[in-house]
């Protein structure tokens, strides 16, 4: 006879997060349920910022870099706003990329 464990931990099996310093990413090796997740997808690119929990139910989050692997399932659902566009410009106050949202026709 067989036995097994069923995990009941879908989410993240790697997760790679740019922290809340705006510089440092750090990886982690290890289950992680998806607690949140909220941003921006379009063909300019994505900016998404999620928060996770492992199995001692310990928060982490930040902002999400490539490189994450999905355990079994990750539930997404994304809405599609028409005619709208998204970008991101350099602004020189911030040092960042910003966000800017283009009404289209």
């Amino acid at each position: 006879m067989y036995k097994r464990k069923a995990s009941e931990r879908d989410g993240l099996k790697k997760a790679t997060l740019r922290l809340a310093d705006g510089k440092k990413v750090q990886s982690w090796s290890k289950q992680f349920e998806i607690i949140s997740g909220t941003g921006t997808v379009s063909k300019n690119g994505c900016h998404i910022h999620i928060s996770l929990a492992d199995a001692k139910g310990q928060v982490i989050g930040g902002h999400l870099k490539e490189g994450c692997t999905i355990n079994t399932t990750a539930e997404i659902v994304l809405i599609i706003f028409n005619k709208v566009e998204y970008k991101r410009r350099f602004d020189n106050q911030t040092g960042y990329e910003e966000l800017e949202v283009i009404y289209t026709q």
